[in-house]
């Protein structure tokens, strides 16, 4: 019974810490924001850059596999049902729905969200954000909106990207080992892919390019106690911009799509 209550109590203090930091960072936003709406272009167009240069390949590497395992996997089950014409909807939709932005953001998440963290938060410990200050240099502005507009700019890109990817990965996989035809599994995927899907995409993407730069820069601006503290940041940081992609990937699908199903 005592392990239990226990048990109960920690369940309980992290559920409060979870709801107080959720508000805290949803507070940190809403400041940056109102700081830096507009932020500066060169740090913005910096920012941008870095995140496609450090993006790009993970993204590549990660998500052409995955949509040929798609293929793969999909091919095997819909043959088995004699309905091989349902493959290329099968493909593009999982591909333009959840595969293309939410590994997308994953892979900004644990590439660029560690570098976004840790760099933030060195500028906390060696008191650089404090010399902002007092140089009466807004360091929302200049050091944390870029990045989370940069975000937001460079996820739809990059989902973009993975989609292309996603495709032709099936595509490969499909044409070269299933023996499919391969105008008919291309046509297939356009036919099926309408503007509400990129449109929807786009959203989400954008959505979570802010939520993960956020959680990054958050976490990074209340960094303390060293490179042990920069440390805690960035590992932080990763987990809390996956697990905050992860809930606003059912609340979006819910929404866009009616279907409230995380990753599915």
């Amino acid at each position: 019974m005592e392990l239990a209550r226990d048990a109960l109590a920690a369940l309980g203090e992290g559920a409060r810490d979870l709801c107080a930091g959720a508000a805290r960072l949803m507070l940190f936003v809403v400041s940056v924001l109102r700081h830096g709406a507009l932020p500066p272009a060169g740090p913005l167009a910096e920012q941008c850059w870095v995140l496609s240069r450090q993006c790009v390949l993970p993204v590549t590497l990660v998500v052409l596999p995955m949509g040929a395992l798609i293929s793969l996997q999909g091919a095997s089950l819909i043959e088995s049902f004699g309905v091989e014409r349902l493959l290329a909807p099968l493909v593009a939709l999982t591909a333009v729905r959840e595969l293309a932005p939410g590994f997308a953001a994953m892979m900004v998440a644990m590439q660029a969200g560690t570098a976004v963290s840790a760099e933030v938060a060195v500028m906390r410990v060696r008191e650089e954000l404090d010399a902002y200050e007092l140089m009466a240099v807004d360091p929302l502005r200049h050091v944390v909106a870029p990045r989370l507009w940069a975000g937001m700019l460079v996820a739809p890109l990059l989902s973009v990207l993975a989609l292309l990817w996603a495709v032709m990965g099936a595509w490969a996989v499909a044409v070269g080992a299933r023996g499919f035809a391969s105008r008919a599994f291309l046509e297939g995927c356009l036919v099926t892919i309408t503007p509400w899907d990129l449109a929807a995409m786009t959203i989400k993407s954008a959505v979570f390019g802010l939520v993960l730069c956020a959680v990054a820069c958050f976490e990074g601006w209340y960094a303390r106690g060293g490179a042990l503290g920069v440390g805690r940041a960035t590992n932080r940081a990763v987990v809390g911009a996956i697990l905050g992609i992860l809930m606003f990937n059912y609340v979006l699908n819910s929404l866009l799509y009616g279907a409230p199903a995380v990753f599915t």
